[in-house]
């Protein structure tokens, strides 16, 4: 517990040092992570080169329009869903529950309660 507030203590003295080192070593994995899947991304579509047509195994405009379109699905996806934030309305509707009725025991009926 010493060792935490110490690393507490020595982090907030001084800021930019800090900043620095966070922004360091955030670029450093993500720095790993893409040698990785673009090393893994050659392997792959090597061994995919056959089932390819009309484009190359290892094309550059391919690779950069995949790297984009996944950056912007993460993006999109962090993004709010409705207007000014709100949730679509379905997400504010609870979950289907089930009681049983008089007619029979195997017979269910389905109500649908809405949430405030």
């Amino acid at each position: 517990m010493r060792d935490l507030r110490y690393a507490i203590r020595v982090l907030t003295a001084r800021p930019a040092f800090s900043l620095v080192a966070i922004v360091t070593l955030a670029l450093g994995i993500a720095a790993g992570g893409i040698a990785i899947g673009v090393a893994g991304a050659l392997v792959t579509s090597r061994a995919l080169g056959a089932l390819l047509f009309g484009v190359s195994a290892t094309d550059p405009l391919t690779f950069v329009v995949a790297a984009v379109g996944l950056a912007l699905a993460g993006v999109a996806r962090g993004l709010p869903t409705g207007a000014a934030g709100e949730p679509h309305r379905s997400g504010r509707v609870a979950a289907v529950t089930t009681k049983n009725t008089k007619r029979s025991k195997h017979t269910k009926k389905a109500s649908f309660s809405r949430v405030s």
